[in-house]
């Protein structure tokens, strides 16, 4: 039986590294994607990491204007967005 992920479970968890953004830029962001939780029809979104690679048409970055941000990064640590 595989056992269920849960945060500060370190036999769990698969991580990979992301960079941090600095604060000046984090505040050069669209204000749409310095939002850590988002409140959508499904329910709570954690938005905490913006970036991706893929370019798919349909991205949700792309309503915040991100588009050429192909290098994931992220607001704030993993754990400090959890807690948030």
């Amino acid at each position: 039986m595989k056992r269920p992920c849960i945060p500060g479970d370190r036999e769990a968890e698969v991580s990979t590294f992301v960079p941090l953004l600095d604060t000046e830029q984090v505040q050069r962001l669209p204000a749409g994607a310095r939002e850590v939780v988002e409140y959508r029809k499904s329910g709570l979104s954690l938005n905490h990491i913006q970036g991706c690679p893929l370019d798919c048409a349909y991205c949700i970055r792309h309503t915040y204007g991100l588009w050429d941000q192909r290098q994931p990064r992220a607001l704030m640590p993993d754990a400090e967005a959890w807690s948030g």
